[in-house]
């Protein structure tokens, strides 16, 4: 390779960074501006779960809990302790759990929710156990885990159809006696027995989360909410209120697909009483896969 060559190629590196860093600086700058417009607004954050613990383990619950049913940490990014479920930790297995990373970036996002002053008022959160704790590290982030309690709402519940065997879900005073500060006068819009009894199509779906949304703006003319969902939550909440026409079963999925974990969006209610979508507050959090390192690896002979 000659020095010209060298010369081009340092060129192009150099170029693409700056044009990296120029990204994200004119991110930074609608940040600004959007934080400042969201003191002066309503808004509506919609966000998905952290990452969850059987997506990263498989079949974690067979590997971690004993013959007493005692809970066993593997692995530092598995959870430190579970609370006891009164139907065993099989009941886990469909309602899992986010791992500690996850919990970092939930609270992480609450954290910088409180660095740009922005209020969260009212939390709705579904029913699931992984959005219940990632609504609950926020909470600690924001540093309002104390004066904000979490309803909970089962029609922020994922797609019934999509999951097959319905999950055996916690209750309120399971949630309570595991430190979850949990709205128990709140009278959820949809029933957990509800959601159980359909089959839902996807137009279903649809129709569920935007009576939910129309029960939100009615109920709260002003302050934040936040809503703590699934993947799809994203858009089945939000395209409604954007005048948007609902995706078929398959673009919809396909969508999800692009939905990582606590990913955020931003509804805002302006002037004229219509509402946009708009930059979040809080940038993305990337990370790589890390695979479990196994120290015997070290004796084996190459």
């Amino acid at each position: 390779m000659d020095e010209k060559e060298i010369g081009l190629r340092g060129m192009k590196k150099f170029l693409e960074e700056l044009e990296f860093a120029a990204n994200l600086k004119e991110v930074d700058l609608i940040s600004t501006h959007k934080e400042i417009e969201s003191q002066q607004s309503q808004n509506i954050f919609i966000m998905r779960h952290a990452e969850r613990v059987d997506l990263v383990f498989g079949d974690w619950v067979s590997c971690c809990f004993d013959e007493k049913g005692e809970y066993l940490q593997k692995d530092l990014n598995l959870p430190a302790s579970l609370p006891n479920r009164h139907l065993g930790p099989q009941s886990y297995t469909l309602d899992t759990p986010i791992t500690n990373v996850g919990k970092f970036q939930a609270k992480s996002m609450g954290k910088n929710f409180k660095a740009k002053n922005i209020a969260i008022d009212h939390v709705y959160c579904s029913p699931a156990f992984r959005c219940l704790q990632t609504c609950d590290a926020f909470l600690k982030g924001i540093g309002r885990k104390e004066t904000v309690k979490i309803r909970i709402e089962p029609a922020l519940f994922e797609w019934v159809h999509w999951i097959g065997d319905f999950p055996k879900l916690m209750s309120a005073n399971e949630l309570i006696a595991a430190g979850f500060n949990i709205d128990t006068e709140y009278k959820s819009f949809m029933s957990e027995q509800e959601l159980r009894d359909n089959e839902e199509s996807m137009e279903q779906h649809y129709e569920r989360s935007y009576a939910f949304m129309k029960k939100i703006i009615a109920t709260h003319p002003s302050g934040n909410c936040l809503l703590v969902g699934h993947a799809t939550t994203l858009d089945t909440c939000s395209r409604n209120l954007l005048n948007g026409k609902w995706l078929t079963t398959n673009e919809l999925l396909t969508l999800a697909g692009h939905i990582s974990y606590c990913s955020l969006v931003q509804l805002t209610r302006n002037k004229d009483n219509n509402w946009k979508l708009v930059t979040p507050p809080c940038p993305s959090m990337s990370y790589g896969n890390n695979k479990q390192f196994k120290w015997k690896v070290l004796l084996d002979k190459y």
